[in-house]
C-alpha cells in the first residue's frame, strides 16, 4: 500500500506538468464573446492564409452555437471579405448553414443568399446558382426585388444554352407584371421563372421539422416554404403571423412576407405592389 501511495504522489505532479495551461483570458472568453470578435476581425485583417484560416474555424463555431450573435456580421462585414479572398466554397457554406440557423430573420437571410448565389456562380456551379436565385425572387421582400432580379438573369445567363435569350424574355415579362392588375384581371405572370426547378428538399425538411407556434416560428416556417417554392403553404403560415400579430412591427414584417408571397405565387410584382398599397392605406 505503501509503495501505491509513494507512486501516485509522483505520478499526480507528472500529469499535471503534462496539461498545457490555459491563459485565464481564454477562458473568460467565449465565443460570443467581444475578445473572440475581436480575434475574427484581426485574422481577417491581416490577410494571411493562416489568420484568414483562423477566422473561418472561429466563424464556423459562431455559425453552429451562436448564429443570432452572427447574422449581420456574417452577412455584412465576413463574407464579403471572404469572397473578395477568393474563399467561394466558404462563403457558399456559411451562407447556407446560417440561412437554415435563422431563417425568421428575413432581412439578412436574403442577403445571406445572395451571397450565396455569386459564390455559387464563381465556382462555375450555374445550375445550383439558378436554383437559388429562383428561391431569392420569391423569397426577398418587395424592396429586394431588383437584386434578385439581377442575379436571377445572370444565372439564365450563364445555366442554360440560350440563356441570353431567356434572361431577355425574363425582364420583358417583368416589365410586363409590374403594372397594377384591374380589379378582377388576372395577373401577369411570368412562365421563365415557372420553368426554373427549385432543389426544395433541405427546406422542406428543416420547414416541417420546426413545429412551434409562436409568432417567429411561424414566420420561419413560412420563410422556409418559400425558399423551398411550396407557395400555398408559406401563405398559410403568412396569413396566420398576419392575424395574430400583436404589435405595429409584427403585423409590417407579417404584411411582408404575405406580399413575397404573392410576388412567388405570380413570378411578378403587380398583385403585391397591389396587397401593398392596400395595407398601408388601411
Amino acid at each position: 500500500m505503501g509503495y501505491v501511495k509513494k507512486m501516485a504522489l509522483v505520478l499526480i505532479p507528472a500529469l499535471l506538468l503534462a496539461v498545457p495551461l490555459i491563459p485565464a483570458a481564454t477562458l473568460a472568453s467565449g465565443p460570443d464573446s467581444p475578445e473572440y470578435f475581436a480575434r475574427i476581425a484581426a485574422d481577417l485583417a491581416a490577410n494571411k492564409p493562416v489568420q484568414t484560416a483562423g477566422a473561418i474555424r472561429r466563424i464556423t463555431v459562431l455559425v453552429k452555437h451562436y448564429p443570432y450573435q452572427c447574422d449581420w456580421r456574417l452577412a455584412v462585414k465576413w463574407l464579403p471579405v471572404l469572397f473578395a479572398r477568393k474563399q467561394y466554397p466558404v462563403v457558399a457554406d456559411l451562407a447556407k448553414r446560417e440561412i437554415f440557423a435563422v431563417p425568421g430573420n428575413t432581412e439578412y437571410v436574403q442577403q445571406l443568399l445572395a451571397q450565396r448565389i455569386r459564390a455559387l456562380l464563381a465556382m462555375h456551379k450555374d445550375t445550383a446558382a439558378l436554383s437559388e436565385a429562383k428561391s431569392l425572387f420569391d423569397f426577398c421582400d418587395m424592396r429586394q426585388t431588383a437584386t434578385a432580379m439581377k442575379l436571377l438573369a445572370r444565372c439564365l445567363k450563364a445555366a442554360l444554352p440560350d440563356g441570353a435569350y431567356e434572361a431577355r424574355e425574363f425582364k420583358q415579362q417583368q416589365i410586363a407584371g409590374a403594372a397594377i392588375p384591374k380589379p378582377g384581371s388576372p395577373p401577369v405572370t411570368c412562365a421563365v421563372l415557372a420553368a426554373i426547378k427549385i432543389h426544395a428538399a433541405p427546406y422542406l425538411l428543416a420547414a416541417w421539422a420546426d413545429t412551434g407556434q409562436q409568432l417567429s416560428n411561424i414566420i420561419a416556417r413560412g420563410n422556409l416554404l418559400l425558399l423551398a417554392g411550396h407557395i400555398r403553404h408559406a401563405r398559410a403560415c403568412m396569413n396566420c403571423a398576419y392575424a395574430i400579430a400583436a404589435t405595429p412591427a409584427q403585423l409590417t414584417a407579417a404584411a411582408r412576407r404575405i406580399a413575397a408571397c404573392i410576388k412567388a405565387q405570380d413570378g411578378t410584382i403587380g398583385r403585391a405592389n397591389a396587397w401593398v398599397d392596400r395595407v398601408t392605406l388601411q
